[in-house]
C-alpha cells in the first residue's frame, strides 16, 4: 500500500481503539488518549529535514519533504476524522 493510506489505516485503528477502550471505562478524557495514541504517528523529523533543507539552499528537497509531512499530518487527520464519525454514529 502506498505510504499515505498505511498512515490513514493506522490512525483509524489507533483512533478506533481508543474509543472503544474509553466507551468500555478506561480512561476519563477521550481527546487526550487519541492524541497521545496517534503522536507516535506525527512527521516530527520529515517536518525539522525539511526546515534543515530550506535553511542550507537546498529548496527542492525542502519542498519534497515538506509535502510530505503534510500529507502524513493530513493523512492522520482524515483517519482521526473517520474514526471518530463513524464512533458518533454507532
Amino acid at each position: 500500500l502506498p505510504r499515505i493510506m498505511c498512515t490513514i489505516a493506522s490512525s483509524i485503528v489507533a483512533a478506533s481503539a481508543c474509543i472503544l477502550l474509553h466507551r468500555m471505562g478506561m480512561g476519563h478524557k477521550l481527546d487526550q488518549i487519541t492524541i497521545g495514541a496517534i503522536f507516535p504517528l506525527v512527521p516530527g523529523i520529515a517536518l525539522t529535514n525539511s526546515f534543515r533543507n530550506f535553511l542550507e539552499n537546498d529548496y527542492l528537497a525542502g519542498l519534497v519533504r515538506l509535502a510530505e509531512a503534510l500529507m502524513t499530518a493530513g493523512g492522520i487527520a482524515i483517519g482521526v476524522g473517520v474514526a471518530a464519525s463513524i464512533a458518533e454514529k454507532a
